[in-house]
């Protein structure tokens, strides 16, 4: 599977995101993201799926070792799902 965003908006995906990179919130959004994907994949694993999922971030978050640590963080109680 892949994580995409989609929004319910007047305004695009692209155009929502760029916002978020020009405001220099684009690692917010992106950690934003992976809690909600983290959430899913829990709730997932509970119904005894394992499915693998990439999700489509930012390169200015992928730039970023406070993103990395804080994305490696998220995971830490969850070896299960990291690769």
């Amino acid at each position: 599977y892949e994580a995409l965003s989609r929004f319910r908006s007047e305004k695009s995906t692209f155009q929502i995101v760029s916002f978020a990179e020009e405001v220099g919130m684009a690692q917010e959004f992106d950690l934003a993201v992976v809690q909600k994907v983290l959430e899913h994949l829990i709730y997932m694993s509970s119904q005894g799926k394992r499915p693998s999922v990439a999700i489509n971030v930012s390169a200015y978050s992928m730039e970023s070792m406070l993103f990395v640590a804080a994305v490696r963080k998220l995971f830490e109680p969850y070896p299960h799902f990291r690769k």
